[in-house]
């Protein structure tokens, strides 16, 4: 397991300690303020292990298991850089578009390789990038996937040196599909989240996602690089 796995295990075993340690505390008042005194001891553990069981349950749906080959393909193209089936499920006059920015494959039926170079310069720049499926949802031959993308910028780029940031992005990706082969793909994601968690830009004060968006440094890490 990679340092921003382990990192990111830890604090939501600790967010769940919290939410568990504050459940149990309300139970314990729900039970003396309104409950006869002789039930108290019975309630608080139930409440509790009700409460763990939701928790639990909510840990397992963020996390899914792709149903449809070619979601399963997507995956390990981004977690594992594996495009031996690309021919397989990426049609050759592939259409992409990123956040409304659209690129079409050429003429000569180069689908399968723009999915890579576009799979390949994310892997780059967070070598160490892992994408999890939040949720899948397919309508006849569409499919809409929802992501959660950590890592850690240590990957150079001339135009994006590394800031050794732990990254956490969430995006969806809307498939289309002709014969189970993906023929046009749009992904949408928070573009401004990401530019802050590299530092290639300042998180705006008027920015709604502001507090959701810190940047997180390994111990002894250095601050933004001077531009």
């Amino acid at each position: 397991m990679s340092d921003q796995s382990a990192s990111a295990n830890a604090r939501r075993r600790a967010r769940d300690v919290v939410l568990l340690a504050v459940a149990a505390v309300c139970s314990w008042l729900l039970a003396k303020l309104v409950l006869s005194p002789d039930v108290h001891a019975a309630v608080i553990p139930t409440l509790v292990v009700m409460g763990t069981r939701h928790f639990r349950r909510g840990k397992r749906e963020g996390e899914h298991e792709p149903k449809h080959p070619a979601v399963k393909f997507v995956l390990a193209a981004w977690n594992e850089g594996d495009f031996s089936e690309a021919e397989k499920y990426v049609a050759p006059d592939l259409a992409m578009s990123m956040n409304g920015f659209a690129s079409d494959s050429t003429p000569e039926g180069d689908g399968p390789a723009m999915a890579q170079e576009s799979v390949q310069y994310w892997r780059a720049i967070i070598p160490d990038l892992k994408m999890d499926l939040s949720q899948e949802i397919r309508e006849k031959d569409r499919i809409a996937i929802e992501w959660l993308i950590t890592g850690t910028h240590t990957g150079e780029r001339p135009e994006l040196p590394a800031s050794g940031n732990l990254i956490e992005l969430q995006g969806s990706a809307f498939l289309t599909l002709e014969k189970d082969k993906i023929v046009e793909v749009s992904t949408v994601f928070d573009a401004l989240a990401l530019a802050v968690q590299t530092d290639a830009a300042e998180a705006p004060a008027w920015w709604p996602g502001r507090s959701r968006a810190r940047v997180h440094r390994p111990a002894g890490a250095a601050g933004p690089k001077s531009r």
